[in-house]
């Protein structure tokens, strides 16, 4: 059994450490950049300071300016946001632009059933 050199507590040795295992741990840590709590050397900050961060993503960020409204699939096809129709709800409110310029067209929703062709004359100019 051996007296820990800080705390004065004793221990037992697994090597030549003349400090117990509670205070080597102490010693491994550093406060957190943002609340000062000991983390260890490795992390920048505290859990409490990471969950706080991530509250503060999208619109909640201050450098937040909107969200993707459009993109274009690998392979070539058009997709823009349409919050609230019916073909966007599994892919995160994204619908295809071919479609939604039948829709308008017809000025309904395309059935399941139906299928529209892309205009690919309009796609290479």
């Amino acid at each position: 059994m051996k007296t820990c050199a800080a705390c004065g507590r004793g221990f037992a040795p697994s090597s030549k450490h003349r400090k117990c295992p509670a205070c080597r741990a102490k010693e491994q840590k550093h406060p957190c950049l943002t609340c000062g709590k000991p983390v260890r050397r490795q992390s920048a900050g505290c859990i409490a300071c990471f969950n706080k961060l991530l509250d503060k993503r999208g619109p909640h960020n201050g450098n937040w300016r909107g969200g993707r409204t459009r993109y274009v699939s690998q392979s070539g096809y058009m997709y823009l946001r349409v919050p609230g129709h019916p073909r966007g709800k599994r892919n995160n409110n994204f619908v295809l632009e071919h479609i939604l310029v039948m829709e308008q067209q017809l000025g309904r929703y395309l059935e399941k059933d139906e299928h529209v062709q892309r205009n690919e004359q309009r796609d290479r100019a």
